[in-house]
């Protein structure tokens, strides 16, 4: 078994999107909504509303939430799955690209995983 599967048998309940639609809502929708800097992290300068997440435990508001997974590597269709399903399974998640950006479907908070969970908020 391959690690992208296990992510989605951990995952449990998770929608794949196609190759296009990962490619739209990566391309159309989130780019449009939140900044990237030219080498690939989301431009935390230009976030106003922004917190280092220490413990899973201060997302616990937002984990019934509906969100976008994907990862640095395009390989790995975008998920819609439940934020409180990817902190409970954050392991299997993780470890399949060196950035790893969760996106809530009305793109109100987002989140970064590089060397920190950061999580920043839309205006």
């Amino acid at each position: 078994m391959t690690l992208y599967e296990d992510c989605l048998n951990a995952l449990d309940e998770y929608k794949e999107l196609s190759q296009q639609e990962s490619a739209r809502i990566v391309n159309d929708v989130i780019e449009e909504k939140i900044k990237f800097t030219w080498y690939g992290r989301i431009d935390w300068d230009i976030i106003k509303n922004k917190q280092v997440i220490e413990s899973f435990e201060q997302l616990k508001g937002l984990s019934d939430r509906d969100v976008y997974l994907f990862w640095d590597d395009a390989e790995y269709p975008v998920l819609i799955t439940k934020l409180k399903h990817i902190v409970n399974h954050w392991d299997d998640v993780w470890c399949l690209g060196f950035r790893t950006w969760i996106v809530s479907i009305e793109m109100d908070f987002f989140l970064e995983f590089y060397d920190e969970l950061l999580l920043g908020f839309a205006k």
